[in-house]
């Protein structure tokens, strides 16, 4: 009896594993689903590090892992801990000036693997700049892990300025559809029918120098976004942060601002 009760779990196995069921345990215990990070141009390991690092001493998450994105596409997970506070996971592609839509796919990619090996079902995301927009065009894109909590911080969903934009050259209607429509934006709105996520919080910056953008985002680039979810019976929000303290590169480094939206956002 012994010997058949194993054979037959070996073959339920066996089943689970040609099914692709995950076999892997979480990295937590806690009920709050794991959040990644994902930077945004040329970024590294730092980007993100500052909120990462805020949560981590505000004693409301714990860093468990790290998915670096090979320049091939492959994923490499390291740095697995475990906690019982909830999970943060950080990303980094190596090559960091892909461009919106190959980290939109890389990203789905790392929610495939996070499933397959540690079982998630559902997940967190938090993005900056490019990696703003890769959460939210991942979140158009089939994979099996259901979107929970998006916050996008300086999102160029529409836009960059010295590249494909200009100061006041785009204005958005009062459906908040942009005047000009540009092709990353076209892709969103391409896609905006397979959108999938419960909330988004779509944090931006304007540094009131009369330029309307956060110095590489315009406020309407950013807020752009609006119009792609408008049919989406996702729970849309913004947030504005002005001031100085507000410019592109710093509403991720010690921003108490964005800080504390993070942590009522994610896990109050």
């Amino acid at each position: 009896m012994i010997v058949k009760h194993w054979q037959w779990l070996a073959i339920v196995v066996f089943i689970g594993l040609l099914c692709g069921i995950p076999a892997s345990q979480n990295l937590h215990a806690s009920r709050t689903p794991p959040t990644i990070f994902v930077h945004g141009l040329h970024g590294n390991a730092t980007s993100m590090a500052d909120l990462i690092r805020t949560a981590t001493e505000a004693g409301r998450a714990t860093k468990t892992l790290t998915v670096t994105v090979r320049p091939n596409g492959g994923i490499v997970l390291s740095d697995e801990t475990t906690s019982d506070l909830p999970a943060m996971i950080q990303v980094i592609f190596e090559n960091n000036h892909a461009g919106e839509r190959q980290d939109t796919i890389w990203l789905r990619n790392i929610y495939r693997k996070l499933y397959q090996t540690y079982g998630y079902s559902q997940i967190n995301a938090v993005g900056h700049s490019m990696g703003a927009y890769a959460v939210i065009g991942a979140a158009m894109l089939t994979q099996p892990i259901q979107i929970n909590k998006i916050l996008a911080i300086a999102g160029p969903y529409n836009g960059i300025l010295h590249w494909n934009d200009a100061v006041h050259e785009t204005t958005l209607d009062a459906n908040g559809k942009p005047s000009l429509i540009r092709p990353e934006y076209q892709w969103l709105l391409s896609h905006a029918h397979r959108f999938k996520a419960s909330r988004v919080l779509n944090v931006y910056g304007d540094v009131a120098d009369g330029s309307s953008s956060d110095t590489v985002v315009t406020t309407n680039s950013a807020l752009a976004l609006g119009y792609v979810l408008r049919h989406s019976p996702t729970h849309y929000q913004t947030q504005l942060v002005s001031g100085p303290h507000a410019q592109h590169s710093l509403l991720h480094s010690h921003n108490r601002a964005v800080d504390q939206v993070m942590l009522s956002y994610l896990f109050d």
